[in-house]
């Protein structure tokens, strides 16, 4: 079961927007628990975490010193309709700068309930990149959240 976590939080003085951790994992408690091993977790330095099932459409290694955006999505839970919808994403993106594209989904798979994606490109323009996407995804227009991000990560 692939997970998505998203820990926000920080502490006075230091700036933090938390971590993002997609591991291929057997199933949600697996998930939990690479989260509440998360190094700055135990350190207290987050206030929550999410684990979400997903279905990894596209992962490519980010390119060195290239500024990226992490574009993040929530809705009411859609009836899944992969294939032509998820397949669509390869015309969001027709110069190749989406890096990771991730579909949140239920826990059986069958339906979608958001969207991640890593993109070289400034919040704004990251965002114009993955909006079609997603709102054909969610099943209307989506507020997409945007925020700067660079890889970094543990093993």
């Amino acid at each position: 079961m692939p997970a998505f976590g998203t820990p926000p939080g920080g502490v006075a003085g230091v700036y933090s927007n938390g971590s993002v951790h997609v591991v291929d994992v057997a199933d949600r408690a697996a998930a939990e628990r690479f989260a509440t091993e998360e190094p700055f977790w135990k350190a207290r330095l987050y206030r929550a975490f999410t684990a979400d099932a997903t279905v990894v459409l596209l992962r490519r290694e980010p390119a060195a010193d290239a500024p990226y955006t992490l574009i993040t999505a929530r809705w009411p839970a859609q009836d899944r309709a992969s294939g032509p919808v998820e397949q669509g994403l390869l015309g969001a993106e027709p110069d190749g700068r989406l890096s990771f594209v991730a579909v949140l989904v239920d826990d059986e798979g069958a339906r979608t309930t958001g969207v991640v994606a890593a993109v070289q490109a400034l919040p704004d323009e990251a965002r114009h990149l993955v909006q079609p996407f997603a709102d054909r995804l969610s099943g209307g227009p989506t507020l997409l959240g945007a925020q700067r991000w660079q890889r970094g990560g543990r093993s």
